[in-house]
């Protein structure tokens, strides 16, 4: 084993480089300085290698499908560029591969899904593009899939739902595809995250949608993700981290990543109804399906969603009245209905007046009462009611009064 990771180590990898043996199963050199092109060789019997946050740059070699023992390839967040090897093996080890935020283009080979054994995959922020390939559907261990901000078109395959069954994180924001949603992803029991925002999808909203048990009951995996490999009689440790859109804030989660459950459809073209069967999502902390063209009611199911603690409707086409239900989202800190075609009394309760921005509300012509200046009818009226009768019935008693002392002073003046 060597580890040199979050040093000040300069330089790179290229030449002869003694301490690269055939004996070394771990290599971590990440968080450091390096620079220049990688290796050309790698010790034949390597199992974990990371060279992630460098300045590693050029295209990854073919030689990296050799090491049929590995287990982990972490080269994120470098300069490499380029198209990825097309030499993955029937029978390779790795299970983790990330190579998040670099410069790779081009599709993703069809040999990988030859990774039968891989149980995570992070090709973030890179610039991938065409059509997912179907072979990836062999890849029925993965629980992690990034595929976000890259340049991935066609529509989103409906393979994903039906053999990709152990998905808990598939985020696919930031793309080309198009389409209806699949109702398939639906089958995705223990999905926890689901993020395909900012793409071109059309179509309604499954009413599917409503069956991810992983959004419905806890499980205990929302205490305990990580990925741990044995490696002699030491157990490693590496956690995934992903980045999504919370309460209105971007923000990137590693430790606590099991414990996040979203929904995040915002920045498409959906059309139709809020579906009820959304309602159903109890264990849902996070839910934005803003910036759509979504219709109709919001569903007063929403008010079942206990765990809810941001909910983002905005830039919609919604009408009707706020559901009163949504005074029993206890946990609810961010809330935001701003442009749409809402009207009526705006609902009260515990959580509801805490959230006392005018901004939650703004857009929306016909909603009334606070936190926003504009009254309802007979809000001013309701309260002086009694006291107006009153006001009233005094006036009425004077000028009886008074007509009664007219009358008896013309009276007597005539007789």
């Amino acid at each position: 084993m060597l580890d040199l990771s979050y040093n000040n180590i300069i330089g790179n990898l290229e030449g002869p480089l003694p301490w690269l043996h055939d004996g070394l199963e771990f290599l971590d050199l990440s968080n450091n300085f390096i620079s220049g092109p990688l290796p050309k060789l790698l010790p034949t019997l390597i199992i974990y290698l990371s060279l992630s946050n460098n300045s590693i740059s050029g295209s990854i070699p073919s030689s990296i499908c050799e090491p049929t023992n590995l287990e982990v390839l972490d080269l994120s967040a470098n300069h490499l560029s380029g198209e990825l090897p097309r030499c993955w093996l029937q029978g390779s080890s790795l299970q983790l591969m990330d190579l998040s935020n670099n410069n790779i283009t081009g599709e993703i080979p069809p040999s990988m899904g030859s990774l039968t054994w891989l149980y995570s995959l992070d090709l973030s922020n890179n610039n991938f593009y065409g059509e997912l390939p179907s072979e990836l559907k062999y890849c029925k261990n993965l629980v992690f899939l990034n595929l976000g901000n890259n340049n991935f078109s066609r529509k989103i395959p409906i393979w994903i739902g039906e053999k990709l069954l152990n998905l808990i994180y598939l985020q696919l924001r930031s793309n080309m595809f198009d389409g209806n949603i699949p109702p398939q992803l639906a089958q995705l029991t223990f999905l926890q995250v689901l993020d395909l925002s900012d793409n071109k999808l059309s179509g309604s909203i499954p009413r599917s949608f409503g069956n991810f048990t992983g959004m419905t009951i806890y499980s205990i995996l929302n205490d305990n993700y990580e990925f741990s490999l044995e490696l002699d009689s030491d157990t490693l440790i590496y956690m995934d981290s992903l980045s999504l859109v919370m309460k209105g804030n971007s923000y990137t989660y590693s430790k606590i990543l099991g414990q996040v459950t979203t929904m995040d459809l915002s920045g498409n073209n959906l059309s139709g109804v809020i579906p009820e069967e959304i309602g159903a999502l109890r264990h849902l902390s996070n839910l934005n399906f803003s910036g759509n063209h979504l219709v109709g009611l919001i569903p007063e199911k929403i008010g079942d969603m206990l765990s809810l603690e941001s909910l983002d409707l905005s830039s919609n086409k919604l009408s009707g009245a706020i559901p009163q239900s949504l005074s029993k989202l206890t946990f609810l800190d961010y809330l935001n209905l701003s442009y749409n075609n809402l009207s009526g009394r705006i609902p009260s309760g515990s959580q509801l007046d805490r959230l006392d921005d005018p901004s939650i509300y703004i857009g929306n012509a016909y909603l009334c009462g606070r936190p926003t200046s504009k009254n309802c009818s007979g809000d001013t009226a309701a309260p002086n009611s009694t006291s107006n009768y009153a006001n009233g019935s005094e006036t009425s008693m004077w000028w009886l009064y008074l007509g009664m002392g007219v009358g008896f002073v013309v009276g007597f003046w005539g007789v």
